[in-house]
């Protein structure tokens, strides 16, 4: 640990360190909350299926606890990069939106990010199929010219208020399931980084609708930001609604 501490303050960077006993996605999370963090960047094997199963994800429990957003990244992606592509940027931001305030929170934080950073960002929504064939892979979407053009406009609309800021925004509206069509458009697209809201759900209710974050973290092909707990600074002034109803 003191060996990575030393690297790190060899980049110019202030470091301090800490060793813990216990659950690591409860000790990080209590780590977070005394140290007032305001970011949790953590790693992810990304492992699916029984291993998924049998051994969770510490990444995905982070998720839930830490008292700010967390920034999780495939551990394998960074082993796998060649030396001369330099170090990781950002150029490309996606952020799915489905209205919903933790939606809108994660925009406000990629707002951030595109104006330090100058880089493009890219709205998507995702009109779910009221059916869908698992075999032939096929779905419909109730009323989905007149809900395509309903969304289309009000993603748009949100948008609009960031190019007027003088950055660079577009939107999509997909239609499908919405992990998979999240993490289509962003490896086609060559996102380098998911900005999305969780609602954190737990118990029935999560087992009822799933999480469409943790689905996106399992097979991103990228980092992704997720926000539970936002953390604005007092002065911070926001560009989006504290929530849109969906209808």
């Amino acid at each position: 640990m003191s060996g990575l501490a030393t690297r790190v303050k060899q980049e110019g960077l202030g470091v301090d360190w800490h060793l813990r006993e216990g659950v690591p996605s409860e000790q990080i999370g209590q780590a977070a909350l005394e140290h007032r963090a305001d970011l949790v960047v953590v790693g992810t094997n990304g492992r699916t299926g029984l291993d998924h199963i049998l051994l969770g994800s510490t990444a995905e429990r982070v998720i839930k606890q830490a008292p700010c957003p967390v920034l999780t990244v495939r551990v394998a992606r960074l082993h796998g990069q060649k030396s001369e592509e330099g170090p990781p940027c950002i150029r490309h931001l996606l952020v799915p939106i489905d209205f919903s305030s933790p939606s809108l929170d994660a925009l406000e934080y990629a707002i951030q990010v595109v104006d330090r950073f100058g880089t493009k960002l890219t709205l998507l929504h995702v009109l779910e199929p009221i059916y869908h064939d698992l075999e032939l892979g096929l779905g419909r979407i109730e009323q989905e010219v007149q809900k395509r053009t309903h969304w289309d406009a009000q993603l748009d609309g949100l948008a609009q208020v960031v190019r007027e800021r003088g950055l660079a925004a577009g939107s999509i509206v997909l239609g499908g399931i919405p992990s998979e069509s999240i993490v289509t458009h962003a490896r086609g697209q060559g996102c380098d980084l998911i900005v999305m809201g969780t609602h954190g759900r737990r118990g029935l209710a999560r087992l009822r609708y799933g999480s469409v974050a943790e689905s996106v973290l399992l097979q991103a092909p990228c980092p992704v930001l997720t926000v539970r707990s936002p953390k604005f600074s007092p002065n911070h002034n926001r560009m989006m609604p504290l929530s849109m109803t969906e209808s």
